[in-house]
């Protein structure tokens, strides 16, 4: 069986990094973007490593005594899953760049293991790094939310579902287009960079700017806070509605 990886990994980082793999099978190309076949094949020995061109891209090859059953059903690589490979791949080699640099960026990106989205999430390391950004209560629901609104906003632009599993963790799924991703990925990455400047360089206006957040922190839970963030410009209308919700609630039970 012959494996075609990205050449800035080895084969042991495959699961690493939920490196994407293709598989020649029977004059054919199929696609993992699980790492489910080097898994299976982790066992097996490599009878030969190598290097090659492949759709213009430097891959690593290699050979393995015995074949996988699994690695038949799965899909061929169509032009759509080049696109995607190509996303996932690019994700991969983020996920390992982002465990280099220093000091470390305040988002990080990864390939899911579950479906084809990608997960951002806040990096460990930066908190770390910056652990006086959490010193003060409310400022995990402050970087929540302007992580969530950057992200909210930049998935309308570019037509990307995004869905959230827990607080600062957020999936996106992208469409199967390399060159939008790779701009949705940019503008990713300066409004990171913008973000982490202004945090960084303003903690103590930021402390004294969240205590008068204390009562709206402690009264909504954070999925409110963010869809009151992506809603700013009906404000008025919440208002004056929950003014109303009020009398509403006070006329009938006094």
């Amino acid at each position: 069986m012959t494996i075609l990886f990205d050449a800035s990994f080895s084969f042991q980082e495959i699961i690493d990094f939920l490196v994407p793999i293709i598989i020649k099978v029977d004059g054919g190309y199929k696609v993992d973007f699980f790492g489910k076949t080097s898994l299976l094949l982790a066992n097996k020995q490599i009878t030969k490593q190598s290097m090659t061109t492949f759709k213009g891209k430097n891959f690593r090859v290699i050979e393995i005594n015995g074949e996988s059953e699994s690695a038949v059903k799965l899909p061929n690589l169509t032009s759509k899953l080049w696109e995607l490979f190509l996303i996932r791949n690019t994700v991969a080699n983020e996920f390992m760049k982002s465990k280099m640099i220093f000091p470390p960026e305040m988002l990080r990106i990864e390939n899911s293991f579950s479906d084809e989205g990608i997960i951002i999430e806040i990096n460990t390391d930066y908190i770390i790094q910056n652990g006086q950004l959490l010193y003060f209560k409310g400022m995990e629901k402050i970087l929540d939310v302007l992580i969530y609104f950057s992200l909210y906003k930049l998935c309308q632009q570019y037509s990307y579902e995004l869905s959230l599993t827990q607080s600062i963790i957020y999936h996106v799924y992208p469409t199967c287009e390399f060159d939008k991703f790779q701009k949705f990925f940019s503008e990713l990455k300066s409004k990171s960079l913008k973000i982490d400047a202004y945090l960084t360089e303003n903690v103590e206006r930021i402390k004294q700017s969240v205590e008068k957040f204390e009562y709206i922190f402690e009264l909504f839970p954070i999925e409110a806070l963010r869809l009151l963030s992506i809603n700013f410009e009906h404000l008025e209308t919440i208002k004056k509605q929950l003014e109303y919700f009020s009398e509403f609630i006070k006329s009938i039970v006094g």
